[in-house]
């Protein structure tokens, strides 16, 4: 049987590949650094102190992803985000992160009152 609801097996596809290029903890790192201003690729590399080859293979990933994009000034390339919302969605996950915690607290506490 068919299932109406599913969406075109593209769209899935293109999906993961953007939650794919998520799944890095520098990349997140990343997107909440420009989360709140477009920032130089030399910023990003300051900040998190990584070699720039490697900085320049996790822009890469965000950019084909189509998540980062690139205004070129002079001899500068700043970085920002394409999709805003991007910071919403990393946020609830954040947010689903929070809730997980809180029931592993809870079931922790449960088993040493049993103990």
């Amino acid at each position: 049987m068919k299932n109406q609801k599913l969406l075109p097996k593209k769209i899935y596809e293109m999906q993961a590949e953007v939650c794919g290029s998520l799944a890095n903890p520098v990349r997140l790192m990343i997107l909440d650094l420009l989360s709140e201003n477009e920032l130089t690729a030399s910023d990003i590399q300051t900040y998190l102190e990584l070699p720039k080859s490697n900085l320049s293979q996790h822009i890469n990933v965000l950019k084909r992803a189509g998540i980062l994009s690139v205004r070129t000034e002079g001899k500068f390339q700043f970085l920002s985000l394409k999709m805003p919302e991007i910071k919403a969605a990393c946020a609830l996950v954040r947010k689903v992160l929070v809730e997980q915690k809180t029931k592993e607290n809870d079931l922790i506490k449960e088993l040493k009152k049993r103990g």
